[in-house]
């Protein structure tokens, strides 16, 4: 069922910002620009000096700003934000990305049609080779998609669910990058769907080199482990053979070939084909990772 104007909730809107400003105006300019009868945006600021605090109150007088004096990582940000907003459904997403303007009216008619949590698909802005390797390798998962699919993962840079749902499963896990992970295991262990939405897809502007790629990958593939080794502690000889996995060529084969699986189901097979060294690249820094905090885990 689609939803008619009369029908369509108001959503508060929620943007993480740490020194963002090089996208965050352009970004904005496409949330306010959404197709929706009313949502409110609300950014969460930790950068350490002014400047997206200017854009927003120079530019964006109606976004609610707040600038938090304590760093905060993007998922503490967010549940900051759930405090400020007024509404009862949330739409988390990131100040890099780009929304069409039926983006929110698609993702709500998803929800009312599927319920649970909904998850937009994205795609990378530009036609840079590099930016959509690295553009392969992160969000492979939630490429752009012609029909919805239920998702065992969804990326806050486009996740829409309601407040009771967010409560239901206590929020993001503040001091950790992969809080939307986490938020997911939450959402399938409680038997929240997570569908990813047909059709409108929002575009995610990489701004990255080749160097802060690979150790974001290498950070995140650790973060993963310790998240892993705390949920799931392992005996020794279980952490044994997982280690010699990981480091076996058999888990990067693995991972590359459910990137060009993914990109294949969304027409982009040939398009990530050619982009096969980032993706390669962007996976083994990650296996990297892996590997060093489960050697680290050893000796703890």
């Amino acid at each position: 069922m689609n939803p008619s104007q009369q029908e369509l909730p108001a959503v508060s809107l929620i943007i993480p910002v740490y020194h963002s400003q090089v996208t965050l105006a352009a970004s904005l300019r496409s949330f306010c620009n959404l197709d929706y009868p009313e949502f409110q945006i609300i950014v969460v600021d930790s950068s350490r000096d002014h400047l997206c605090q200017e854009i927003v109150q120079r530019d964006f007088p109606r976004i609610i700003y707040h600038h938090s004096q304590a760093r905060l990582l993007p998922h503490g940000a967010r549940n900051l934000g759930v405090r400020l907003a007024k509404h009862s459904w949330l739409l988390f997403s990131d100040p890099d990305i780009y929304a069409p303007g039926d983006w929110l009216r698609t993702l709500m008619a998803a929800q009312f049609k599927y319920g649970g949590a909904i998850v937009s698909g994205l795609t990378c802005y530009g036609r840079q080779w590099f930016d959509w390797g690295v553009h392969f390798a992160k969000f492979d998962m939630v490429l752009p998609q012609p029909q919805a699919r239920t998702v065992a993962l969804g990326a806050t840079a486009g996740l829409l669910c309601s407040r009771a749902v967010y409560d239901q499963v206590g929020g993001f896990r503040g001091d950790t990058m992969l809080g939307d992970t986490l938020f997911s295991w939450q959402l399938v262990a409680a038997g929240i769907t997570l569908t990813q939405a047909a059709a409108s897809a929002a575009a995610h502007h990489h701004i990255t080199t080749w160097l802060s790629f690979c150790r974001e990958r290498y950070a995140r593939g650790q973060e993963y482990v310790r998240l892993l080794q705390e949920l799931q502690p392992e005996s020794p000889t279980l952490r044994i053979w997982r280690l010699l996995l990981t480091v076996s060529p058999l888990r990067w084969a693995k991972l590359t070939l459910h990137t060009l699986h993914q990109a294949r189901a969304s027409g982009l097979g040939w398009r990530a084909a050619g982009n096969l060294p980032v993706i390669c690249l962007g996976h083994a820094s990650w296996l990297a990772g892996e590997a060093r905090q489960m050697c680290r885990s050893f000796f703890a």
